[in-house]
């Protein structure tokens, strides 16, 4: 965004029933920030990140669902103001299965690198180039 624009991006928590990723914005770094919005993002009230990946282009990773955590799901945006696209998912799991508190990190090479959790018993990590991305996001969203 604009210089001094940080976005946050939470779970909902348990007083709703909308399940929807909630975002907030500052224009001042942080020093105060405007009411939350709703984002279409379903969500189970469960961890998720965000980040930016270039100028236009941020990533959105956590469960895409109101009522369940089996998928772990990987939503791209070029516009903050405009709808998140769901890109594809990681994992897609049978009942019972969950897949939570995702976390992604690039390193000096470019790689990115998404660690999670599998069933609270296991670290699962999936690592991806920009190239990858933008493949994904041809064969994707066109």
């Amino acid at each position: 965004g604009d210089k001094g624009e940080v976005r946050a991006y939470m779970r909902s928590g348990s007083h709703t029933q909308d399940w929807k990723v909630l975002s907030l914005t500052s224009s001042d770094n942080g020093e105060s920030w405007q009411d939350f919005h709703q984002t279409e993002l379903p969500n189970p009230n469960a961890a998720q990140v965000a980040t930016k990946v270039a100028d236009k282009l941020w990533m959105w990773v956590g469960n895409y669902h109101q009522q369940h955590r089996q998928d772990m799901t990987l939503a791209v945006s070029s516009d903050l103001n405009e709808p998140w696209k769901k890109l594809l998912s990681f994992e897609q799991a049978k009942e019972g299965d969950r897949f939570s508190y995702p976390s992604l990190i690039q390193d000096k090479q470019g790689m990115w690198h998404l660690l999670y959790t599998y069933n609270r018993t296991h670290i699962k990590h999936i690592q991806f180039n920009g190239a990858w991305l933008n493949q994904q996001m041809q064969e994707n969203l066109l």
